[in-house]
């Protein structure tokens, strides 16, 4: 089998999605949420036969750039988006051995760029969040040093650059390649004119996209601003139409639509105010920006807040445990009244944390008749009505294995747990299995989809299960409901030690979650001890096999606040409140 050049080996591969997600707010890219020129529309929709069958000339978008940043037409050269105006420069002045020094975080692309020309990326660290400080990037030139690569604003951090810090690296290093991107230069309330840099240093090469001011990021249209020498040298690299008519002819529009930037630049700036003002309202560290997005700290309630923000069907840039960006994600800037819907979404509300046996569920034909069966496996015999419940309600048995093994015991037969545990799920649940995956498929939800889905706009949702993990996935996706819930701790998730009545699991979700006002609601006395160990409030449910009086008082005996038929009822509340 033929292999690619060997500096490819260690170059991870771009992803990128393959279809369109079905999301409200779409804000993990950077893409323009404001909406295209009505103009780039019109001039679209009267695409003739030639525009389509014969190759694109680019004399009049090059005539409207250079009289828009005040340079002569051969300075100008497009390109298939901003991406292709990186790649072309690198692969024009880079050899093997050779460096770039740039700023990170910053944009990925670059540094694969390098890469793959053989050359090394030197990422420079922050010496304070989020500052350019030009001394930074200079102690790391040496040599071997080819091209600095800056952008001015930063992605995904928001800082500007200032104009004299340009100026200071390219008359300081006039035998290096300075790039600089300047794609989100058009959101800075005080703007810059890099631009004029190029008639007086030869070193400068500017990069811009159509992407992000103007919300052609589907046509892929961007260009380079340098001089006519570097111009011609980038043009040996460079395919000779990669940019298509349709990006030409909408490029043309947009920059006859001066309106259209200065209305979408202010509505851009007033929206990215609202949302950095809010988010640290709320307790989240929002840097400033100078762009159309927003980088933000969420601390140890990333995770919480980025499944809420799912939940309300928002989509934002999730950095993880990327170094420098741990906690942080990325938010896309769109219109002001989308921006309330963020924060709305991201506010405070009364969290409820279900157990999922007897609440969630009704398991008398999935657990309760896997114990039964298991029994009835090693005993040859049948429980009596009644003993299952009656061993739960002495307490700490939350485990349905211990609570199989318990009953064996108490009927003389003592098996190794792995024995139980493994002829409990041949019954229960096999992912293995064709088909129907066990008794886990004759579950019933105890409250419809609609019901969650409401539930979810009123309350947040969490699951505190002794389940495994795989087996509360598994339901809660089968009926459409785990997309409702911000955070799922399951039986694996704690350690043994500290299984339920243990409050562990309640005290990692107070931990992880920014509210005060939470309640668990449990089917168990040792549900309703668990809620009290944790501080937070106890609903105690009935299950379905325990509608009476008798079990009420129990739960109420063992720490529940209010006991209720069926998670039902909550609803009902909200709804007689209105």
């Amino acid at each position: 089998m033929l292999k690619p050049k060997k500096i490819l080996e260690k170059i991870p591969v771009y992803q990128t999605d393959e279809y369109f997600e079905n999301y409200d707010l779409k804000l993990d890219s950077n893409e323009n949420l404001y909406d295209v020129s009505p103009k780039v529309l019109e001039v679209l929709s009267n695409v003739c036969k030639k525009d389509i069958s014969f190759y694109p000339c680019y004399g009049e978008l090059l005539d409207k750039l250079a009289k828009e940043h005040f340079v002569d037409k051969n300075n100008i050269l497009l390109t298939n988006g901003c991406d292709e105006a990186i790649s072309v420069v690198f692969s024009t002045y880079l050899e093997k051995g050779d460096k770039v020094v740039s700023f990170a975080p910053t944009f990925a692309m670059p540094k694969i760029y390098a890469n793959v020309n053989g050359a090394k990326f030197i990422e420079v660290d922050y010496k304070q969040k989020w500052v350019f400080d030009v001394q930074e990037i200079v102690k790391n030139i040496d040599n071997k040093t080819k091209i600095i690569h800056l952008t001015s604003p930063n992605s995904p951090t928001g800082e500007n650059i200032e104009l004299h810090e340009i100026e200071y690296i390219l008359e300081n290093y006039q035998d290096k390649l300075v790039v600089l991107d300047v794609t989100y230069g058009s959101f800075v309330e005080r703007g810059q004119d890099f631009f004029g840099l190029i008639k007086e240093y030869p070193n400068l090469v500017i990069v811009k996209s159509f992407s992000k001011d103007y919300a052609l990021a589907g046509l892929r249209l961007g260009y380079i601003v340098t001089n006519k020498k570097n111009i011609e040298n980038i043009k040996k690299v460079i395919s000779p139409y990669s940019v298509n008519t349709y990006a030409v002819k909408a490029g043309i529009a947009v920059l006859d639509d001066k309106k259209y930037l200065n209305d979408m630049k202010a509505e851009i700036i007033s929206s990215r105010k609202l949302l950095i003002n809010g988010l640290s309202k709320l307790g989240f560290s929002a840097y400033d920006s100078e762009t159309n997005f927003v980088l933000c700290d969420f601390k140890n309630y990333s995770s919480f807040a980025y499944k809420k923000l799912l939940t309300n069907s928002i989509k934002v840039k999730n950095f993880g445990n990327k170094k420098n960006l741990e906690n942080c994600f990325r938010i896309s800037v769109p219109k002001v009244s989308d921006t309330k819907k963020i924060l709305n979404a991201l506010s405070s509300k009364t969290l409820l944390v279900f157990d999922l046996d007897g609440v969630v569920f009704d398991v008398q034909n999935s657990y309760r008749l896997a114990i039964e069966k298991t029994f009835e496996f090693f005993t040859g015999k049948k429980l009596l009505k009644g003993e299952i419940q009656e061993a739960k309600n002495l307490g700490g048995l939350n485990c349905d294995w211990d609570l199989t093994e318990f009953l064996l015991k108490k009927y003389g037969v003592n098996r190794k747990k792995a024995e139980i545990i493994e002829v409990f799920q041949q019954y229960f649940f096999n992912e293995k299995n064709e088909g129907s995956k066990g008794l886990i498929d004759n579950e019933k939800l105890l409250l419809d989809k609609l019901g969650f889905e409401k539930l979810s706009k009123i309350y947040d949702l969490c699951v505190f299960t002794g389940r495994p993990r795989n087996e509360a996935i598994y339901s809660l996706q089968k009926f459409g409901i785990l997309k409702y819930f911000n955070i799922i701790v399951a039986k694996e998730d704690l350690p043994k030690n500290k299984q339920k009545p243990h409050p562990e699991g309640l005290n990692y979700i107070i931990k992880n979650s920014y509210f005060k006002d939470i309640y668990y609601l449990g089917d168990t006395g040792d549900d309703m001890l668990c809620a009290k160990s944790a501080g937070v409030n106890a609903i105690g449910v009935l299950p379905p096999n325990e509608q009476n009086d008798i079990y009420k008082n129990h739960l109420i005996k063992s720490g529940a606040s209010v006991v209720i038929q069926n998670i039902g009822d909550i609803l009902k509340v909200n709804e007689g409140q209105k």
